[in-house]
């Protein structure tokens, strides 16, 4: 039953130094801009937002969000509809007595224009053994259908 639902997410190595450094991303209302161009009218875009979480990178580009160009972790992005590829970190906060560093997981998912979607996260924390499980989804945010990954059942 453990190994279904670690396989429920893919569990990602940690990700510091991979993928590109975003360029272009404008920080607007606590929102990341991921597209390049003018901004487009909401029915034209997709906004994605962590609950608990935050993302790394989107689509294999690392999220940067100071001067200094130092990683932050998105909350809430907004793109173009399509295939995309999230790297959600947990952090370590989230662990409970199982903390000590965060944790990280890739997401794909089919996102459509118009929509608002949210990627939510359970953790079950064992802290006699140390060991965690935790359960990764996307739901759209209007009708509450999972459009990628599992909740715990």
């Amino acid at each position: 039953m453990r190994a279904a639902r670690v396989l429920a997410l893919s569990l990602a190595l940690s990700l510091a130094g991979c993928g590109s450094t975003l360029q272009g991303g404008r920080v607007k209302q606590g929102k990341l801009k991921l597209y390049d161009g003018p901004t487009r009218p909401r029915e034209e875009t997709v906004t994605v937002r962590c609950d608990r979480c935050g993302f790394f990178a989107v689509d294999g580009r690392t999220i940067t969000g100071s001067k200094d160009r130092t990683v932050r972790f998105g909350r809430s992005v907004t793109l173009l509809p399509g295939r995309h590829v999230f790297d959600v970190e947990l952090p370590a906060e989230r662990l409970g007595a199982c903390s000590g560093s965060t944790s990280s997981a890739e997401l794909a998912a089919d996102v459509r224009a118009g929509r608002s979607y949210v990627v939510r996260t359970v953790v079950e924390c064992e802290a006699a053994t140390m060991d965690y499980e935790f359960w990764l989804w996307m739901e759209d945010e209007t009708s509450g259908e999972v459009v990628s990954g599992e909740p715990p059942a």
